[in-house]
């Protein structure tokens, strides 16, 4: 059965993207759909193709009435549904950037990032990897951001703000490099560990 750890962000607008975190989500095919509301969220594209995995679904919230909660409904493609209940409040808030897809999804600091989505307007706004790092974008339209890990990095939710708006975030996990060793935050020198 799936199972729901976490939703980024839990409030938003229409047309906002909404990353559902968890497992046992199954591989996408055709049966496969998430509601919100009882209305159905369409899955958004990363790298031509839906962006759901067993552990993650990434969603762009549909026409629903603002001011409300409403529940999160994944189905696997055999039908099978998340027992426990997650929500998300709609809200009229104007929408700022929205991440659809990263790649890759892990590496080591310098590692070359991809961030793909919408609205993240035509002036640089900000890159923060978990620990509230900053990254230097390489790169920056609209649809599309380059940066690389930033020294000091940690694995969690990578987010874009511009425009005074902060993005979904989307899980990216830091790893470490030959002569280093993992702690659960970050890496350090392997004589170190």
């Amino acid at each position: 059965m799936p199972y729901i750890c976490d939703i980024s962000p839990n409030r938003g607008g229409v047309g906002a993207y909404v990353t559902i975190r968890g497992y046992r989500f199954g591989t996408f095919a055709t049966q496969s759909i998430v509601r919100i509301g009882g209305a159905a969220a369409t899955v958004v594209s990363c790298d031509g193709a839906p962006n759901w995995a067993d552990h993650l679904v990434v969603v762009e919230v549909p026409q629903l009435d603002a001011g409300r909660d409403y529940t999160i409904a994944l189905h696997r493609a055999d039908g099978v549904s998340n027992a426990n209940p997650a929500t998300f409040g709609v809200t009229m808030d104007v929408l700022g950037p929205q991440v659809a897809c990263v790649r890759p999804v892990q590496g080591p600091e310098g590692t070359a990032v991809a961030i793909t989505g919408k609205l993240f307007g035509t002036a640089t706004g900000s890159v923060r990897f978990a620990g509230n790092v900053a990254a230097t974008p390489t790169a920056w339209s609209d649809s599309a951001i380059a940066v690389a890990v930033p020294a000091g990095a940690q694995s969690g939710e990578l987010t874009v703000a511009a425009d005074s708006r902060t993005s979904n975030g989307y899980p990216f996990a830091v790893t470490c490099t030959v002569g280093t060793q993992c702690s659960t935050t970050n890496c350090c020198a392997a004589a170190h560990a």
